[in-house]
């Protein structure tokens, strides 16, 4: 179900495959490691075997993946996979605390299914797609550092009901510094994962493909604050842009998951968009 992850060893810095929550000892140089699952559950008694896998383990390729032939290229692709973590600009989970949820209803309104649905192309960011409603699309203010690696980035926005948000951002990496999926799931898993409220988290993971676009699909459940959620993270790339989508429904919201699947298998990006 996880499979690529890794626990990496504190002692000789082996990767060992996480296959179950009982890998304690390096199959390597035998020894104990500090960051095995049983002692790390101690300290975090509600978290799960998947949470321990998206905030300690490593996924190998993509460590594979940061080893460019040039020094300068290493530096830039760890500085974009930094930003990506640890700012909310390039993140997919936009908005983590909205006050205008309060005001909307729980369970998405059946009349968006019964509504004229239409085909919205956004042209700053490459998407297409069916919806009732068109989404907002915002480009997003970058840093001087971001601008260094970055050209542009563009987030779009769909959220009718408190509890089914669609959320991506597409964005243009400026030459020599290139996508990297994996790292980009990852931070999104970690992204979700540190929410308040967040518990539980399950997912799988396979490939994707949209047009001529490379991608991957990781679709899970997890509980937030009393409700059993259903995600899917979807991210596409091409050799200067990546693509990421999210959509998050709760899975008592039949409505809900009925409106993400359509919008879902509308969904049509242009590939060849290089800037705004």
């Amino acid at each position: 179900m996880h499979s690529g992850y890794f626990l990496k060893c504190d002692h000789c810095g082996h990767l060992n495959p996480l296959k179950t929550e009982y890998i304690t000892f390096c199959e390597k140089c035998h020894k104990k490691m500090i960051n095995n699952f049983p002692d790390w559950n101690r300290n975090h008694p509600t978290k799960t075997f998947s949470d321990f896998i998206v905030e300690i383990g490593v996924f190998e390729n993509s460590i594979a993946s940061l080893q460019p032939t040039k020094k300068i290229a290493t530096k830039k692709r760890i500085f974009v996979l930094f930003i990506l973590a640890t700012t909310g600009t390039l993140g997919v989970f936009l908005i983590n605390a909205d006050f205008s949820t309060l005001l909307m209803p729980a369970k998405t309104p059946k009349k968006l299914l019964n509504a004229d649905w239409s085909r919205y192309v956004y042209s700053k960011s490459g998407w297409s797609m069916e919806s009732p409603e068109r989404f907002s699309e915002t480009p997003l203010e970058l840093s001087e550092q971001e601008a260094a690696l970055v050209t542009e980035a563009v987030a779009i926005n769909f959220q009718p009901s408190k509890n089914l948000k669609i959320e991506g951002v597409s964005v243009l990496y400026r030459e020599k510094v290139f996508p990297n999926l994996p790292l980009i799931l990852r931070n999104n898993l970690q992204n979700l994962i540190h929410q308040q409220g967040v518990t539980n988290l399950e997912f799988k993971e396979s490939p994707a493909a949209l047009q001529n676009l490379r991608g991957v699909l990781l679709e899970g459940t997890y509980h937030k604050q009393g409700e059993f959620m259903r995600f899917q993270m979807l991210v596409y790339s091409n050799r200067f842009r990546h693509w990421h989508l999210v959509i998050s429904v709760d899975d008592d919201d039949p409505v809900g998951k009925a409106v993400a699947e359509k919008i879902i298998n509308s969904l049509e990006i242009e590939e060849n968009l290089k800037s705004i």
